[in-house]
């Protein structure tokens, strides 16, 4: 059985916040060469791997995933070994003969059900896997790209773009544009913000 395990598509979803993001609604660089210099562009870099290890939303949802996953597996492989166990069972009875014609049909007819009934819940159960790993996949997008949206306009960049080593589409970055430090010091301040406001029931509850 093939694990329900965390995917991190964190890098594919970050390749495509870091270069839209500050772009967005940001006046176009003219093509003459002569109206901007390279050193002045607006642009910048993360390095998406650092990200990944120091962005605590991050490590939260492929914690909470990861735990989600196990669970689930474990679900399924129990439920596989008790089908497994009533098919030695059957099968053991029917060598001692101790079913009749009919009722070896009707078990074994049973137990196909059964069986089938098992392959349609797991492949439920990864499609919603999937769909739950896709929502948070969405929320990491909208905090980094609303996160980013702020920053690049104090910071004046319409560019920033994403450095991993495992892939690199960057082979050489000039040290001092990278902003990752920067980026995922203020990501992990508005996360831990976030999580000390209290909640709706919290409120009703001071309320009381």
């Amino acid at each position: 059985m093939k694990n329900l395990s965390f995917i991190p598509s964190f890098c594919l979803v970050l390749f495509t916040i870091l270069f839209a993001a500050c772009n967005k609604n940001s006046p176009g660089i003219s093509s003459n060469k002569d109206s901007v210099s390279v050193s002045n562009l607006p642009i910048a870099y993360i390095n998406t791997d650092s990200l990944q290890t120091q962005y605590l939303f991050y490590k939260d949802i492929k914690n909470e995933l990861e735990s989600q996953g196990a669970n689930l597996d474990n679900e399924l492989t129990s439920k596989k070994r008790a089908f497994e166990n009533e098919v030695v069972y059957f099968q053991q009875k029917q060598q001692r003969g101790e079913l009749s014609m009919a009722d070896a049909q009707a078990a074994g007819q049973r137990l196909q059900m059964r069986e089938q009934e098992l392959a349609k819940e797991q492949e439920l159960t990864r499609l919603k896997f999937a769909q739950e790993q896709q929502a948070k996949n969405d929320q990491l997008y909208k905090k980094v790209t609303e996160y980013l949206k702020t920053y690049c306009k104090e910071k004046k960049y319409q560019y920033v773009l994403g450095y991993t080593k495992t892939s690199p589409i960057i082979f050489y970055a000039e040290s001092s544009l990278d902003i990752t430090t920067d980026v995922v010091k203020g990501l992990n301040e508005a996360y831990k913000a976030e999580k000390e406001k209290p909640t709706v029931s919290e409120e009703k509850d001071k309320k009381k």
